[in-house]
């Protein structure tokens, strides 16, 4: 090594010449360029300083900050105020603080509960455990809407509401239960343009008036039952039940 000269309390070293640390072996430091410096540790650069429009410090080999169990806080800055990253060793927690954010571009795992405020998902979600929501659903805005698709386990089955045409269906031959799933109460098309309204024991219907348009026929594969005293009208003419078990037939 040449030292071109000593002045004050310091000492000058030629560029590119070496500052050794283990009588000319393997650690130094040097000046490998202008204005970029190297420490070099058993022949490895570990550390490169370099000072440009944009300071940098580069580690070139691993970097451990405290020992295991006892650690230190490392704090990142942003370029906006009160924004910064830091591991706080304390809370053994990374904090993403004002407005720090977090980009992914790959997957990201989480093995335990993640608590979010706001989640905003621009593509698809893949869940392969149980969704538990204990607020709100709100699909779309008002006025805008989107189509929302539940799969059954028999292809092309299932429920689906489009909202571009207003319609909830059932597709298929999906059924609409009640009381219980299995039972059997339920509607449902069995065939296309083919409805059935089905009752495990009894079907009442109470209304003021109930209008059946058929345009060919209304079939009824059972017995009627009519009220006492209780008439069927047709164009002026009926057929009356009385306490007396007969019908009576009125004009």
């Amino acid at each position: 090594m040449a030292l071109t000269k000593i002045k004050g309390a310091g000492v000058n070293i030629s560029a590119t010449e070496k500052l050794y640390f283990d009588d000319g072996g393997n650690t130094y430091i040097y000046e490998s360029a202008a204005d970029v410096l190297d420490v070099y540790v058993g022949g490895a650069n570990m550390v490169k300083l370099t000072e440009s429009t944009t300071d940098t410090v580069t580690v070139t080999g691993d970097l451990t900050v405290g020992v295991d169990g006892t650690g230190h806080d490392v704090k990142f800055f942003g370029d906006t105020g009160s924004a910064y990253m830091l591991w706080d060793q304390s809370a053994d927690d990374l904090v993403l603080a004002g407005a720090a954010g977090i980009d992914l571009a790959g997957d990201i795992d989480v093995d335990g509960t993640a608590n979010l405020d706001v989640v905003d998902i621009d593509g698809a979600v893949d869940m392969a455990s149980t969704l538990q929501i204990d607020g709100t659903v709100t699909v779309s805005a008002s006025g805008t809407g989107a189509d929302v698709t539940i799969h059954s386990n028999t292809a092309n089955e299932g429920l689906l509401y489009d909202a571009s045409e207003d319609e909830l269906g059932l597709l298929l031959t999906t059924k609409l239960k009640f009381h219980d799933i299995g039972g059997g109460e339920e509607i449902y098309a069995s065939a296309n343009g083919h409805l059935e309204i089905n009752s495990g024991t009894t079907l009442d219907i109470t209304a003021p008036t109930v209008d059946i348009n058929a345009s060919t026929a209304v079939t009824v594969d059972g017995n009627v039952l009519m009220e006492t005293d209780k008439k069927i009208y047709q164009k002026g003419a009926f057929l009356q039940s009385s306490t007396h078990q007969a019908l009576t037939l009125g004009y």
